[in-house]
């Protein structure tokens, strides 16, 4: 083994007073030499990140400081994790509160209500199937969506006074076989169902309404007879069955949301007046998309499951994402041999009036191809003329397209099971673009991953982004990273004040029931790839301890570090012998090799030590101090040779003194060989001090024969208290 590595036990205390740091009597003393104190692991500060407390059984939990760290710990909420943040301040009782829920057996979604995105209050039954009605199994992937603007009495609900508006909840389910014509001939197919509450937390009811958006060039296809075209009624009575033409507007619980009959006829509508896209035929406006279509999507079946709902906050327009598993019996192939239909891919449809319960079946547009760039190269064409004519001046981080685009075959779904999923739409006001994160693969495998699409629309056409141009956000190696977190995907993004979350879900155990997942949270940055593009990065998967998220109250402080100014010394023979100092506090932790992404990047020296040196314009009130180790074993650092802090007290400057921070090397090695785990610090948390000078010094261990030369480190991480707290 490469480190040595010490068992040391110690206590977090934020009580006992630094050792020299006293009240100063009056006439003042004039110190002409700072005063240097040294802290004593276990007394003045701790240095581990899990602590065990000889006061708590040995088989109780780990212990650590829950005011400043959270860690990703397995939670009873499922998986498909989804998380909504509570803004309605007329709703005394939840509002600022973040409500998660996830697929949590056939039949009922419970909710879970935090209020840092932490600890979950579980709530039960938040919607539960109404017995005889369509849903049968299958059930998953539960999203809401809150619409203040919503009458409840418009939607079947009576208004509970608790606050305004509607909450809409699309959730995905197989249909029971009585009513299996609804899709083709094979029983329990999923599909999309919708239920609505005036409650965060529900009760939910199944949403029944007479449908507005399903006319087809002049056609109603939520009529009994025109429906039937576009499903499999066979030789069924329509008088003796619930069908989705509601039955002269009378409506039950056997009448499916989403309309498969209006959505394959859009879509073979589309088809049969593609050269006429952009223009209105029959009443029906054909969609630019149109003419990115290779084959009449609407003939084969349909199985839809994974909805989504943004509302774009450029034009106000409210849009439904979800995704489709195969064509029925169609297996098209492209010039390679592909079957262009194969696995799941991401159609998005615009709602009618803005009302989230009506959609306008005619806007149905498909967006992602898995292992292609594009849907086709029409899209590609449609995507290089729409970038061209971007004025990308207009954006802070405006980005201009220097090449044209092609559908070309990209290697970023490293699954080889062609399925797009969990689609989620993020808009960036700095880049005035639309990113759509998707999972990519197989959710049993550990190369399950969330990828990224950009666009100028939230209707696309969308761009798949490569792994030279990081388009994983979030992934574990194509399998080989860790030897605890697997099968991370079907994601939700949440805002919490200035920082987004990313809401992800992972196996519980690597040879456990793979169904069996559970959610976690890391932090989600923009970052800049090497092209100069913004994207999406998570800081994450990791299961070490983390800071909490300040924004949302539950700790008092921040991340501050990246509001210091960085420099360092590490030379040889008077050369610089280090990369950018600016990587030490870029915000941005490195989880990924540089395969998977090349643009993030650790600050390396090869010189024998660096000291690193933060400075902050004013002294900061600040607790700890975290400094992530490199995700390669070959660089990392054994532990952190010393840490010098100036920092004022009763008007007396000193210099507070760490000497030798451990790394826990046994929360962060991995078991199968010279592997780290991802996102893991040394941490040194102590009583709050005023700090305006941070040094940190680091020993390259790694110039021993077999190992790089080089010692990296993926950043550091300063809490403290914000200027305006």
């Amino acid at each position: 083994m490469k480190k040595v590595l010490k068992l040391i036990v110690a206590v977090l205390l934020f009580t006992i007073a630094f050792s020299g740091c006293k009240t100063v009597d009056s006439p003042p003393i004039v110190v002409t030499v700072p005063p240097e104190i040294e802290l004593v692991e276990g007394e003045t500060y701790s240095n581990e990140i899990g602590v065990y407390d000889p006061d708590i059984k040995a088989e109780s939990t780990e212990v650590y400081n829950k005011n400043l760290f959270y860690r990703n710990k397995l939670l009873p909420t499922g998986a498909d994790t989804f998380v909504l943040y509570c803004d309605d301040a007329t709703d005394t009782e939840n509002y600022g509160k973040y409500f998660c829920w996830g697929t949590t057996g056939v039949g009922v979604y419970n909710c879970f209500a935090s209020k840092d995105c932490v600890s979950w209050e579980k709530y039960y039954g938040s919607y539960v199937w109404p017995t005889g009605a369509w849903e049968a199994s299958l059930c998953w992937a539960p999203e809401v969506v809150y619409d203040k603007d919503a009458l409840p009495e418009d939607y079947g609900l009576e208004d509970d006074h608790m606050g305004q508006g509607v909450y809409f909840m699309t959730y995905t389910a197989g249909i029971n076989a009585t009513y299996s014509y609804y899709l083709d001939t094979t029983d329990n197919q999923p599909i999309i169902g919708m239920a609505v509450s005036t409650s965060p937390y529900g009760p939910y009811q199944m949403y029944n309404g007479v449908e507005k958006g399903a006319v087809i060039g002049g056609v109603n296809y939520a009529e009994a007879e025109n429906f039937k075209q576009y499903t499999e009624y066979k030789d069924k009575d329509l008088a003796e069955v619930s069908y989705h033409g509601r039955r002269g507007g009378e409506v039950t619980n056997d009448d499916v949301w989403f309309n498969v009959a209006a959505f394959r006829a859009a879509l073979s509508f589309q088809w049969e007046n593609r050269e006429f896209a952009g223009q209105t035929v029959d009443g029906t406006y054909i969609p630019e998309s149109a003419k990115y279509m290779v084959v009449d999507e609407g003939a084969g079946g349909v199985r839809l499951l994974d909805s989504h709902c943004f509302v774009d906050p450029v034009s106000g327009d409210k849009y439904f994402y979800f995704a489709r598993s195969g064509f029925g019996n169609q297996t098209i192939f492209d010039d390679d041999g592909v079957n262009l239909f194969a696995g799941n891919y991401i159609y998005v449809i615009k709602t009618l009036d803005n009302d989230w319960s009506q959609l306008d079946y005619s806007t149905a547009t498909r967006l992602t191809r898995s292992f292609f760039a594009f849907t086709s190269e029409a899209a590609a064409v449609a995507y290089n003329e729409i970038a061209s004519e971007f004025d990308h001046s207009l954006y802070k981080d405006g980005f201009k397209e220097t090449k044209e685009y092609h559908q070309q075959k990209i290697s970023i779904d490293l699954d080889n099971i062609a399925m797009n999923e969990g689609p989620v739409m993020t808009y960036n006001p700095d880049t005035g673009l639309y990113y759509l994160t998707v999972s990519s693969g197989s959710y049993p495998n550990n190369t399950y991953c969330v990828i990224q699409l950009v666009g100028y629309s939230p209707v696309g056409p969308f761009r798949k982004l490569d792994a030279d141009e990081g388009g994983l956000v979030l992934g574990v190696d194509n399998g080989t990273v860790s030897d605890v977190i697997t099968g991370v995907g079907h994601h939700s993004i949440v805002q919490v004040g200035d920082e987004l979350l990313i809401v992800y879900h992972r196996h519980v155990a690597l040879t456990d029931n793979i169904h069996n997942r559970h959610p976690a949270t890391d932090r989600l940055r923009w970052v800049k790839n090497d092209l100069g593009m913004t994207v999406l990065y998570a800081n994450g998967p990791t299961s070490n301890l983390q800071p909490l998220f300040y924004d949302n109250g539950s700790t008092d402080y921040d991340i501050i570090s990246d509001e210091a100014s960085v420099s360092v010394v590490a030379e040889v023979d008077g050369q610089k012998a280090y990369n950018d100092a600016k990587l030490l506090n870029d915000d941005i932790i490195v989880t990924l090799p540089n395969m998977l992404a090349p643009h993030v990047k650790e600050f390396e020296f090869t010189s024998d030590q660096a000291v690193i040196t933060l400075t902050f314009d004013s002294y900061r009130d600040i607790t700890a101090i975290m400094v992530y180790n490199s995700r390669d074993y070959y660089k990392s650092f054994l532990d952190v040779n010393r840490i010098e802090m100036d920092f004022i007290k009763d008007g007396v400057q000193g210099t507070a003194v760490i000497k030798n921070l451990e790394f826990d090397w046994n929360m962060n090695e991995q078991t199968i060989g010279e592997r780290m785990r991802a996102g893991g610090s040394a941490v040194a948390v102590f009583n709050e001090l005023k700090v305006n000078e941070i040094r940190i010094t680091v020993n390259n261990v790694n110039a021993a024969s077999g190992y790089s030369g080089i010692t990296a480190i993926s950043e550091i991480y300063v809490l403290g208290k914000p200027l305006n707290s």
